[in-house]
């Protein structure tokens, strides 16, 4: 498998066993060789999602350690850009679509590196269809 722009959705999907199907472990197969890239906003809300994790008691604060320091040894790439291109493209691709500016860093990111998207998230599945952005999951 060729990289790929990894999603927040896929990425938490990891966290619990449950939440675990045929999907998330081909992505977690394909992110283990190294080939998952994200945008910067990605730690960002995997952070958030980690702190709402213990607020409202989803896991403990073992679990999330113990996800978080499996996580931090994945060999996933963080995409680096210069600024003025990516807030220009990245607002374009929000309006176009009608997404949050994180959620179009995902869509933006993959355009640019055409690359196919991994993701759960149903408003990015449908903008990544509008956009002719292929899908790994």
């Amino acid at each position: 498998m060729s990289a790929f722009v990894l999603d927040a959705s896929v990425t938490l999907s990891w966290c619990y066993k449950t939440a675990l199907n045929e999907s998330s472990a081909k992505v977690f197969e394909a992110t283990a060789a190294g080939k998952a890239i994200v945008p910067a906003i990605w730690s960002y809300e995997v952070t958030n999602f980690m702190a709402t994790a213990i607020r409202t008691r989803r896991m403990n604060e073992n679990e999330r350690n113990e996800f978080i320091g499996w996580l931090i040894v994945q060999p996933i790439s963080v995409e680096r850009s210069l600024l003025p291109r990516l807030l220009r493209a990245t607002l374009a691709i929000a309006d176009r679509f009608g997404l949050s500016g994180y959620d179009a860093a995902y869509i933006e990111l993959a355009i640019r590196e055409q690359l196919p998207l991994a993701t759960f998230d149903q408003g990015l599945r449908r903008a990544a269809e509008k956009g002719d952005v292929p899908l790994l999951c």
